[in-house]
């Protein structure tokens, strides 16, 4: 049993030279609680099976209650939808950049939500002419104008080209975020959404089309999804195991390094970072490959700072509130991990591999101190000074694994992505 932590991921068992004792075992079946393992069995399968409440349908629907029309800063639509009437150019006649503009009309005989969203022209360097952030808002607006329960359709009218951030946005703006009111916190991953459609005015979506764009939402809202979790759902085993029970249906494959296997194989940054907690820390290897027939472009590298939970470690967050939230000190892997089952599923023409370095940053009897010093997979030594300066620790490890470790595999681009960290602010 001490040698089996990982029997329920289906992984291998630690080698003989590794010492499990000294860590917590992260077998599924950790808490010895049948309710809680199966409430984060549930809450696996979910994730595994996630689909997002967002379609975008290829073919002609009836309208749904509640109708939100985007529509350019210059109100210039140059095909207006086929419900269009009377009491829909009041509407936009009315409607400013800002919150959206609903009100309650008659579209095709049946009394319908109307809301108009304008979307403003104007964008920075720090975003795209298609105004993703201001979609957002506008979704939002709308899905919390008239009966919350009802079915929402967004409809289209910006120029071409936007289709692909639009389908983001909008699976941004109608994601259902976790809550705990009124004692359902586990209705937020296993019951739908409001279901929200999506149409284009002027590039009306085919079968093919569709398809993409539903599997780009999905990736969107996984990612979401990963990081609302609370960290009693999702640790380093349940993440892992996640990956690896998509990975047939996706079509890639998986691999990790966990726990005392980690220290003996020299990660040292990832090692030390989440050796204190319940549950070890694991530097978790997808791997893709185009089908046959579809020749590579390139080789591509993504690795994401995975830390389920930070405290900071020895060097406590202070005060308190510091704390909160740091559930999502993982989202650099979720964002990983979902652009790149995306990218697998949408049958990208590129060699891909993304690592995951999932630690918990706990307090305890092993916690990494400042003044240790560790070693690298690199070779290289780091003197501890700022227990909670963990990710570049993990991130380290994860970027040497994926350019050094893949056999016969060197990638030509890597991206590394993290959550804020207090360094960007040193100047």
């Amino acid at each position: 049993k001490s040698n089996s932590f990982c029997t329920l991921l289906g992984v291998f068992p630690l080698p003989k030279s590794c010492k499990p004792t000294a860590m917590a075992a992260a077998a599924r079946t950790r808490t010895g609680s049948d309710r809680e393992e199966a409430l984060v069995s549930k809450f696996i399968d979910a994730t595994v099976n996630f689909k997002a409440n967002v379609t975008f349908p290829a073919e002609q629907v009836e309208l749904a209650p509640r109708v939100l029309v985007l529509v350019p800063e210059n109100k210039e639509l140059l095909r207006k939808p086929a419900f269009w009437n009377e009491e829909c150019d009041a509407a936009l006649a009315e409607a400013s950049p800002g919150p959206v503009y609903s009100t309650t009309t008659a579209i095709n005989g049946k009394r319908t939500r109307f809301s108009v969203g304008i979307v403003p022209a104007k964008a920075s360097r720090h975003n795209c002419p298609a105004r993703p952030d201001a979609i957002v808002s506008l979704v939002g607006g709308a899905l919390a104008s008239g009966k919350r329960s009802e079915p929402l359709d967004v409809v289209s009218g910006m120029p071409t080209g936007f289709e692909d951030a639009i389908a983001q946005a909008v699976a941004k703006g109608a994601n259902r975020s976790f809550t705990a009111k009124q004692g359902k916190w586990d209705a937020s991953f296993f019951e739908g959404g409001v279901p929200v459609r999506v149409t284009f005015v002027e590039a009306p979506a085919d079968a093919a089309k569709a398809a993409y764009l539903d599997t780009l939402a999905t990736g969107v809202q996984l990612a979401m999804r990963l990081g609302d979790a609370p960290p009693c759902l999702l640790d380093t085993v349940t993440f892992a195991e996640i990956a690896q029970k998509v990975a047939p249906l996706a079509g890639y494959e998986f691999s990790e390094i966990r726990g005392e296997a980690l220290r003996e194989q020299g990660y040292g940054g990832i090692y030390g970072v989440g050796k204190a907690a319940e549950f070890p820390p694991a530097l978790v290897t997808l791997t893709y490959k185009p089908k046959e027939g579809i020749a590579p472009k390139d080789k591509i590298a993504l690795v994401g700072k995975g830390i389920v939970y930070d405290t900071g470690g020895l060097s406590l967050k202070t005060p308190s509130t510091f704390m909160a939230g740091m559930k999502m000190d993982m989202c650099g892997s979720a964002a990983v991990f979902a652009g790149f089952v995306t990218l697998v599923r949408m049958n990208a023409p590129y060699e891909i591999v993304a690592t995951l370095c999932l630690a918990d940053n706990a307090v305890g009897p092993r916690s990494q101190r400042p003044d240790d010093v560790v070693v690298m997979k690199s070779g290289v030594s780091i003197e501890i000074v700022n227990t909670d300066a963990e990710g570049r620790l993990v991130l380290s490890d994860g970027v040497f694994h994926v350019t050094n470790e893949i056999p016969n595999w060197t990638p030509s681009v890597v991206v590394d992505m993290a959550t804020l960290t207090g360094a960007q602010l040193v100047t």
